[in-house]
């Protein structure tokens, strides 16, 4: 199988919070930011 042409790049950023985790989306030009969130809202770590 060829290989595949990969398409512009694209950037996550995670970041946590104790309201829970939110998610930056964004393409390699980096002008336009997406965030969605919060993900595992009230989920409290175990330590």
């Amino acid at each position: 199988m060829p290989p595949r042409q990969s398409s512009a790049r694209k950037l996550v950023l995670l970041i946590g919070t104790v309201k829970g985790v939110f998610l930056y989306h964004t393409d390699e030009r980096r002008s336009d930011w997406h965030l969605t969130g919060p993900h595992l809202g009230g989920v409290q770590r175990v330590r």
